[in-house]
This record gives structure tokens, C-alpha cells and sequence, in this order.
């Protein structure tokens, strides 16, 4: 029998009370919503680390920042740490990554050769390398948020090869009666929702899994989306919280938008103890996460000035 395959999808910067499941009635998270209801939901599950970076590292490595050495953002994960996806690639699993994975520091120099920085980004032909990185078979890699997103990596590649004329949809002057007057990371983004990276990243995650859904081994995948960090640049029709299409492209589907009420209000909940008619809360007990605190073989963590 065929092992299970194993999808992580992440999203960056969504805080708890940001989706309708866990009590938000704002915020109309229609498609996670159904992935809770067929699972778990964790009521009380921490961060390690507030910062990207280290809580990123965290999850690939199973360790605290203090044991994996990537502590904030601007250090490189040591490549010989162990992780999630080496584990699964050794146990025989074909593994990817799609979209953000924020191992390596974005400004590192370029003699450093770190796919995650923009200096790579600028060599000739380095949008053809695709890995092995980090366990990973395979990666295809989204850096940035927003505008920040055309910068460097196979999204940007991608979209300066076909479509080289919505690059500069993602700056704010290219929407500019969306543009919040008091906050300078709030517009609505002029792209078109389907060639958003949100979609590409979606649209690749499905190649992968309909390709590798044929074979005989069984696959790890690491889905990572951007957003919602900030800036905050969806684009319309979701931006305008109304009428968001159901599918883009035949293929990816953006979480369900619906009109918001004057009157809707943010009652974000934790109960004490999980409602028994709540498939989503069965084996939550609402008792905090604890990570491992093993440590491996100490290593000196990469630093970026």
C-alpha cells in the first residue's frame, strides 16, 4: 500500500483571530474553514519566534531558535541541520517546495551564492536552477511580498518572461484611487487576480500533485503563500470584499470573499474547552504546543552583516 503523501501549506503573518473559524466574523476564510473541519483546530499553539525567519526554521527543523541558530532574520540556516523534509526525501519521498521559505537572508552577497538572496537573482540563467535545497527535490521560489515579489526569484523570472507588463501593476501608483491615504502598505493591487503570485503558487502546487500523484512513491510538499504580511495589496475583486471569483485560471481557488457588514465586528475566541460538536476542535484539548528541545551536534550559524 501506498504510503501517505504529506502537504504543508503555510501561510505568512495570519494571526489566529483572522479566520472565521477560530471566531472572526470580518474575515470569510471559506476554504481553510473546510480544512479545519476535517482535521484539528489548536486553540493554544505559540510561536516560537515572533520573526520570520527563526519561526520558519523552526518548523522545517523541529528545534528553538537558540538550538538551530537562525534567530532572527538576516542569518542563513545551516544546510546540515536536519530537517522535516531531508527526513521525508531519505524515508523515499519525492519532496518540493512552492512559493516563500526564507531560509537564507535576502540581502546576502553575492559570493555567499545563496539562492534566497537577490544577488543570486542577478546572474544570468539562475532562474533555471530549481535545487535540491534544504531536502527539498525541488523548489520554486517566491521572495518578497507585494511589489517586493517582482524582485528576485522563478516568480519574478516568470512574469518578466510572459507577462512583462503586469510588473509594474504591483506598485501603488498603478492603483491609485485604492491607495489608503493614512497608511503607506495598503492598496489594492492592479494585478490581475490569476497571474498574482498567490495563483502561481497555487497553480504549481497542483502540477506537482497531479504529476506526482501518478507515481508510485509518495510525495512531501511544502505549499508557502506570502501573504498576508504586509504590505497589504490584494487584488480586486477581493480587495474590494465583494464578488471574488470561485476559481482563476480553471484551477486555483482564492479563499471565498463576501460583502462585509457596517455592523460585523472582530470576537475572536479561545473557549477553555472545546465544543464537543466541533469536528475542528476534537483533539484539541486547548493546552500549549510544546516544540522539541532536542539538540543536535552544534554548528555555527551563518551571519549576514
Amino acid at each position: 500500500m501506498k504510503r501517505a503523501n504529506v502537504i504543508f501549506i503555510c501561510a505568512d503573518q495570519m494571526r489566529y483571530d483572522a479566520l472565521s473559524v477560530t471566531g472572526n466574523r470580518v474575515a470569510h476564510t471559506a476554504n481553510i474553514d473546510r480544512i479545519a473541519a476535517r482535521g484539528a483546530t489548536f486553540h493554544r499553539h505559540f510561536t516560537p519566534n515572533q520573526i520570520c525567519s527563526p519561526s520558519r526554521a523552526t518548523m522545517a527543523t523541529g528545534l528553538y531558535p537558540r538550538h538551530h541558530g537562525l534567530w532572527r532574520n538576516g542569518v542563513a540556516l545551516d544546510d546540515r541541520l536536519p530537517n522535516l523534509w531531508q527526513a521525508l526525501s531519505l524515508a523515499g519521498y519525492a519532496t518540493k517546495g512552492v512559493g516563500k521559505l526564507h531560509f537564507q537572508p535576502l540581502l546576502a552577497p553575492v559570493e555567499r551564492d545563496m539562492p534566497e538572496s537577490l544577488a543570486y537573482w542577478e546572474r544570468p540563467g539562475c532562474e533555471d536552477w530549481h535545487g535540491p535545497y534544504f531536502g527539498f527535490d525541488a523548489v520554486d521560489l517566491v521572495m518578497g511580498e507585494a511589489n517586493e515579489a517582482t524582485r528576485a526569484g522563478h516568480y519574478a523570472a516568470w512574469l518578466k518572461r510572459n507577462h512583462p507588463e503586469v510588473v509594474d501593476l504591483y506598485e501603488p501608483d498603478a492603483s491609485p484611487d485604492s491607495r489608503a491615504q493614512d497608511l503607506n502598505e495598503v492598496w489594492k493591487s492592479a494585478v490581475p487576480p490569476e497571474l498574482h503570485y498567490t495563483s502561481w503558487i497555487a497553480d504549481r502546487a497542483i502540477d506537482f500533485i497531479e504529476r506526482q500523484g501518478r507515481q508510485a512513491e509518495p510525495f512531501g510538499l511544502f505549499v508557502s503563500f506570502p501573504d498576508p504580511h504586509h504590505p497589504f495589496a490584494p487584488p480586486r475583486p477581493c480587495s474590494d470584499r465583494s464578488g471574488c471569483p470561485g476559481r482563476l485560471s480553471g484551477r486555483a481557488s482564492w479563499s471565498g470573499c463576501r460583502p462585509i457588514s457596517a455592523k460585523a465586528t472582530i470576537r475572536p475566541k479561545c473557549p477553555t474547552s472545546p465544543p464537543a460538536s466541533s469536528r475542528a476542535s476534537r483533539a484539541s484539548s486547548c493546552a500549549p504546543t510544546i516544540s522539541p528541545t532536542k539538540r543536535w551536534p552544534s554548528q555555527s550559524p551563518t551571519r549576514m552583516a
